[in-house]
């Protein structure tokens, strides 16, 4: 099967096993760099949309974003040669981009329920 992500698998398979938990970190970096921001700003402090903050509002995006990419990724993941040859690495990164989906929605779910700047 040749789908977008045959060369990248096939020249690069080690890049499936940290894609996941790369993802993570990085969505981890930039939610605490809004956080910061938003609370220097006082986003926090006006309600938008549902009573919800703008600060609120854009890390709950943030998160949204980081899981669809996830989900993205997996799938991309899953038609490409690699998963198809189901060798060591390939079942390894599937399991891992998984675990790094539900790590995703563990870290960041509370983002939806806990005082921003307090």
């Amino acid at each position: 099967m040749t789908g977008p992500a045959t060369g990248t698998a096939r020249r690069f398979p080690i890049l499936w096993l940290v894609a996941g938990f790369g993802l993570w970190s990085l969505t981890f970096l930039t939610l605490y760099m809004v956080l910061t921001l938003g609370c220097a700003f006082r986003w926090h402090m006006t309600d938008y949309a549902f009573g919800l903050s703008l600060q609120r509002i854009v890390l709950v995006t943030l998160a949204l974003l980081a899981c669809i990419a996830n989900i993205g990724m997996i799938r991309l993941y899953r038609r490409s040669e690699l998963h198809e040859r189901r060798d060591t690495i390939g079942v390894a990164a599937d399991r891992l981009n998984i675990v790094a989906l539900f790590c995703i929605i563990f870290t960041f779910g509370p983002v939806v329920a806990l005082s921003p700047c307090h």
